[in-house]
C-alpha cells in the first residue's frame, strides 16, 4: 500500500445519486482509490408536499427524520416562499449525521440520539424520551419509508403528521460501463446507500458480475441496507463503521489494509 493512499488499485462505484456522490468521489480519488459515480437511484423532491407543514409551523413540538433528502426537501421548500430558515427552532431528531446536517441547514436543532443507526432505532429512543407526553411531531420521510416509524410513535402517544418529502425511483444504467468496471483490474467495491439501491443492484447489476466470474466487495451505509443485501442473496456484505460518508471511508481503508495483510501472508507461504 502507498503511504497516504491506501486505496490504490481499487476501483469504487458510488451508486448514490449523481448530486449526490461527488464529495465521496474525491475523498476516494484522494486516497488513491478509482471512484465512479454510478447512481442506482434517483430522487425527486416534493417540496410543495413540505409547504403545507412550513405553513402551519407553529403546530410542532419537534421535527423527525430518516433521510437527508427529507431535509432537502425541506430546505427547498423554504427557499420557494423566500426563506432559508424555518420560521422558529425546533427540536429534530434524525438517523445519521447527514441528515441532522440536512436538517440543522434550515434553521432546525438537529442532533442523532445516541446508538442510532437506524429509523427502528430512533423510533425506540424518540419513545423513550415522549411516551405519555402530548407532543405533535412532523415527520418527513420518503415514499418507501417504513410506515411502522410512525406507528411506533402514534402508539406511544405521539401525534404524527407524516409528511412524503420525497419519492425514488431507478435510475437509467448503462451496462456496458458496468461491465467495464468488473473488468477492471484490482479489488472493487460498491457503496450501496438504501434498500431501493440494493434492489436495483441485485436485479440489474449482479448478473453482470456473475457471468464475468467476479465480485465486489457490497459496502452498506446501515443495518437496514445491509440486512436488505443479506436478503437478496448477495455476499460479501460490509456494514460501514457508521451510517455516514466517513464510514463509508473507513470501511473501504479496512477493506483495503486487510487485502494487503492477507497478500504479505500469502507471500510468505510461497
Amino acid at each position: 500500500m502507498m503511504e497516504g493512499r491506501p486505496l490504490a488499485g481499487w476501483t469504487v462505484a458510488i451508486t448514490r445519486p449523481a448530486e449526490q456522490g461527488q464529495r465521496l468521489a474525491q475523498r476516494i480519488q484522494a486516497l488513491g482509490g478509482r471512484p465512479w459515480v454510478a447512481p442506482l437511484i434517483a430522487i425527486t423532491l416534493c417540496p410543495e408536499a413540505v409547504g403545507g407543514a412550513v405553513d402551519e409551523w407553529g403546530r410542532w413540538d419537534a421535527v423527525v427524520a430518516t433521510s437527508a433528502n427529507a431535509g432537502r426537501a425541506l430546505k427547498a421548500s423554504l427557499i420557494s416562499r423566500g426563506r432559508e430558515q424555518v420560521p422558529h427552532p425546533l427540536p429534530a431528531f434524525a438517523v445519521g449525521r447527514a441528515t441532522a446536517a440536512a436538517l440543522s441547514a434550515c434553521g432546525l436543532s438537529a442532533q442523532v440520539p445516541p446508538g442510532v443507526r437506524t429509523g427502528a432505532d430512533l423510533a425506540q429512543a424518540l419513545v423513550g424520551r415522549w411516551n405519555g407526553r402530548a407532543l405533535r411531531v412532523l415527520y418527513l420521510h420518503g415514499d418507501l419509508a417504513d410506515p411502522a416509524f410512525a406507528g411506533t410513535l402514534a402508539d406511544a402517544g405521539v401525534e404524527v403528521e407524516a409528511v412524503c418529502a420525497y419519492h425514488t425511483r431507478e435510475a437509467p444504467v448503462d451496462p456496458a460501463a458496468w461491465r467495464r468496471m468488473a473488468e477492471t483490474g484490482g479489488p472493487l467495491a460498491v457503496a450501496l446507500y438504501s434498500p431501493s439501491a440494493v434492489r436495483a443492484f441485485a436485479t440489474r447489476i449482479r448478473p453482470i458480475f456473475e457471468a464475468l466470474g467476479r465480485w465486489p466487495a457490497l459496502v452498506c451505509i446501515g443495518p437496514a441496507t445491509a440486512r436488505a443485501a443479506e436478503s437478496a442473496g448477495l455476499w460479501e456484505i460490509h456494514q460501514a463503521a457508521s451510517s455516514d460518508e466517513d464510514g463509508v471511508v473507513a470501511t473501504l481503508i479496512s477493506l483495503a489494509d486487510e487485502g494487503t495483510r492477507r497478500a504479505g501472508e500469502e507471500g510468505k507461504t510461497r
